[in-house]
């Protein structure tokens, strides 16, 4: 029944009395109040009952509301195998350790496959809202495993509620009652042949039994009785690549639900009792010490449904060679990478084999090693501090690392490691031909985020981006074929996200470049328009490049270039009323500078505006060219009120209907449900008021661009189902200019078809 306005209060002998008032209409009570005296405290809930009490049942209720004690300990819902090291249990409720002893809470649990293995430490799995232990434990003998679990109740480091009642579990002597969520793991080599009339092998191991064996046999190879040799049949999503990434033909060509492996990598990854053998043909001779990639389908999993689904990486011919570090970079100020020149046995890899000290040092500043990846070249490590700006430091790995097969690393020249927290830079964009455009960087990048980096142009794009690890440079190939009388490459913008980074993990702040016809003209500034009372904007000719101011410059370095004067309609200039320029900064798509300064006495007021080329510094204007071209000479500009409305340097419409784009683009009629997008770009840079239109009956704001902008806004807008079935489109679009002059646009304005 709905609650209207009472006062609910809550207290017992340590809390302070909290209070809440129910809206109207309110079915259910829900009570936040400060900490009770204790975990099992029983407080008492009381209301004040108003002139309309709370009912139930047809029945006021009392002021008393009584609450039964939680006396019932939470039970176990589930005991289930993590990974080889990690066994879960959840619980029906919440959980929390009496005491705060690691050891203790680590030594009231037991875990055992076929022998004990050590607890190393209990923990509240995070995510779980406290409902999920995960106790770390020596490995088991495989993902298989369901090892046995049992726990000693009562005292420190024992798991109790909220209400300090102890938890209920049993122990889980029975192997089937660990739940199996982990997917099993496999292993991979090369056979030799069976015979020297057969083809190559791949055995792989897998550490469970493959479910659904009469799924395997319909894709067993049968064997031709005159050559020996298997009529190949293909297993769906089985895939072998070579280093180059061509795919290498492989079919399965026999399975076995038992056997152990004799490659000593494979038991020391897998265990000592692999449950299924794949035997795989290959159509070529492998290549000797060429790496290759074998993909194991989805479609294989173990009898709990888990799926295999992972790709391995295997070596033709006798490896005995012993991983080698290759190189180490930092990703943040505590975490770095070490990496390898090929994947490594994951059981070795822990904090031991790795050490990490600033350079002239020997203090060991290694905190962590985060789990590593399945079939990864590279280790991430964590420091137990930040590391400083510009140091070195040197990462090691020792004799315990070992690769998948089991070769023992070598320790070798410790890999050296920048820390650098600088973002980097992109300083010019230049066509080195008509087709390929460099992009120069200040400092190599990471090879798997330039993919990012983007261009546009006129009548071009990107098919192919370049780049080689530890170069300053970044290769764009374009479908560019622009030429204008004796050829002039085109002008590309280049765009840089903050998706790219350095090569120790710093991002860009965004960036972007243009190319320039590398004239040497300087640019020209021609016009200037006030924006409002503060702001003026200069225009510069549309005939020289997009403009820029150097790096690193300041407010009081840009403002420095340029004066701003209010004419007073005199001869003289001594009357004039000088205005203090504050800053001068780059806007419409890099064809104006926005001055701020000192208020004039109104938009309409007449200014007279000077650029100083003065000191030789980053406040000079300048060109996109290589080496820019800066303006080096004085320019004195006078700016008038602008009353002149702008026009549509475009106007169109687009039409969607049923999700496809209508033809012709030009649409003058629209049925119902259909989608309608507006586009619009002035003639003249915009003002602060954003563009509206009205369609279909309403006005709405256009997508807005910042002020100063000739950029294009758009607007969609859906044809309701509810209305005509089809009709004429009508609409009105209203857009303002810097100084406020309006323009109204409409159907009529819309280019001919």
């Amino acid at each position: 029944m709905p609650v209207t306005g009472i006062v609910i209060t809550v207290q017992d002998s340590q809390s302070v009395v909290q209070s809440t008032t129910l809206a109207a209409g309110t079915t259910g009570i829900a009570l936040t109040h400060l900490a009770l005296g204790s975990t099992a405290a029983t407080p008492a809930v009381a209301y004040a009952p108003p002139a309309s009490p709370l009912m139930s049942g047809g029945a006021a209720m009392g002021a008393h509301i009584a609450i039964a004690a939680d006396g019932a300990g939470p039970e176990e819902t589930s005991t289930r195998t993590a990974s080889r090291t990690v066994t879960e249990v959840t619980f029906s409720e919440p959980v929390q350790f009496r005491g705060t002893g690691a050891a203790d809470r680590a030594g009231k649990w037991a875990v055992s496959d076929g022998s004990s293995l050590a607890v190393s430490s209990v923990a509240i799995k995070p995510g779980t809202q406290g409902t999920t232990i995960a106790i770390t434990h020596a490995p088991n003998s495989g993902s298989a495993a369901r090892p046995n679990v049992s726990y000693t109740p009562t005292g420190n480091g024992s798991l109790e509620d909220a209400a300090g009642n102890d938890v209920a579990y049993a122990a889980a002597s029975d192997p089937e009652t660990a739940t199996d969520g982990v997917a099993p793991s496999a292993f991979a080599h090369f056979g030799t042949p069976i015979t020297a009339s057969m083809p190559f092998r791949i055995l792989v191991w897998l550490d469970e039994v493959a479910a659904g064996q009469e799924l395997l046999a319909r894709y067993l190879v049968p064997f031709s009785t005159d050559t020996r040799r298997p009529a190949y049949l293909d297993m769906p999503g089985l895939a072998l690549a070579s280093e180059d990434g061509s795919d290498v033909p492989v079919y399965l060509g026999s399975v076995a639900t038992s056997g152990v492996p004799d490659d000593p990598a494979a038991r020391r990854d897998l265990g000592t009792a692999p449950k299924s053998l794949l035997s795989l043909f290959l159509l070529e001779t492998p290549v000797t010490g060429a790496p290759y990639m074998l993909t194991i389908p989805p479609t294989l999993s173990d009898t709990a449904g888990n799926a295999y689904g992972e790709t391995l990486e295997l070596v033709h011919g006798m490896d005995t060679a012993g991983p080698a570090l290759e190189r180490a970079g930092f990703t943040g100020p505590r975490t770095l990478y070490a990496e390898f020149d090929e994947p490594l046995l994951r059981t070795s890899v822990n904090t031991g084999p790795f050490s990490v000290k600033a350079s002239g040092t020997n203090t060991e500043l290694l905190a962590s090693v985060a789990p590593y990846v399945e079939h990864s070249r590279r280790v991430t490590l964590t420091l137990n501090r930040d590391a400083v700006e510009g140091t070195a430091y040197a990462v090691a790995a020792t004799a315990g690392l070992r690769d998948a097969r089991g070769n023992v690393h070598v320790p070798g020249t410790p890999a050296m490691a920048t820390y650098d927290a600088t973002p980097p830079t992109a300083s010019k964009a230049v066509f080195v031909d008509r087709h390929t455009l460099e992009v120069s960087v200040s400092e190599p990048l990471d090879i798997g985020t330039v993919r990012s980096i983007s261009a546009t142009g006129p009548g071009f794009g990107i098919f192919d981006i370049e780049y080689e690890a530890g170069s300053q440079t970044v290769t764009l190939n374009t479908l560019s074929l622009r030429t204008t009388g004796m050829f002039v490459y085109p002008e590309a913008r280049v765009t840089i996200p903050a998706t790219v980074t350095d090569a120790n993990g710093v991002a860009f702040e965004p960036t972007t470049l243009f190319t320039s016809h590398n004239d040497m003209v300087e640019p020209v500034p021609h016009t200037a328009v006030s924006l409002s009372s503060t702001s003026t904007l200069v225009l510069f000719s549309p005939v020289t490049d997009r403009i820029r101011l150097g790096e690193g410059s300041t407010p009081v370095v840009r403002a420095a270039h340029w004066t701003v004067a209010e004419t007073q309609g005199t001869a003289d200039a001594a009357d004039d009323t000088p205005l203090t320029v504050t800053d001068a900064r780059i806007a419409s798509d890099w064809r104006a500078i926005l001055l701020s300064h000192d208020p004039s006495s109104g938009s309409d007021a007449d200014l007279s505006v000077r650029y100083v080329a003065g000191a030789n510094d980053a406040g000079r204007v300048r060109d996109w060219a290589d080496p820019p071209n800066i303006r080096t000479t004085d320019a004195t500009l006078s700016q008038y009120a602008d009353r002149s409305s702008p026009g549509a340097a475009s106007l169109t419409l687009a039409l969607t209907h049923d999700g496809t784009v209508v033809d012709p683009a030009l649409p003058r009629y629209a049925n119902a449900m259909d989608t309608i997008t507006a586009t619009l770009a002035l003639d003249e840079p915009s003002g602060a008021n954003t563009p509206t239109i009205e369609i279909l009956g309403t006005t709405v704001g256009m997508a807005a661009a910042p002020a100063g902008q000739t950029s294009t806004w758009t607007h969609a807008a859906t044809v309701p189902g509810s209305g005509a079935a089809q009709g004429e489109l009508a609409f009105e679009v209203r857009a303002w200019d810097a100084s406020g002059n309006v323009v109204s646009l409409g159907p009529t304005d819309l280019p001919a078809d």
